[in-house]
């Protein structure tokens, strides 16, 4: 996927969550628990900020790595 094609997705994708995001936000945006995002961020499967004692993560990584995963899917499809 070229940079032009994930300029148009971010526009598209999680619009109305800001360009940066909570751990809550990403919570709700993949509809996964606290834990599974800790575990994201931990692996290195998707880049956030540590502030302190808190994670801010662009939204950009998230479209970037929900594009990623949904390309190993059939169809491309998200499940």
């Amino acid at each position: 996927m070229n940079k032009a094609e994930i300029q148009v997705l971010y526009k598209l994708l999680f619009t109305d969550y800001p360009d940066i995001v909570t751990v809550r936000d990403l919570q709700k945006m993949l509809g996964i628990s606290r834990h599974a995002v800790y575990d994201l961020l931990a692996e290195g499967e998707l880049g956030g900020i540590r502030l302190g004692n808190a994670y801010r993560i662009p939204k950009l990584n998230v479209v970037r790595y929900v594009l990623t995963k949904s390309a190993g899917r059939p169809n491309g499809h998200l499940e």
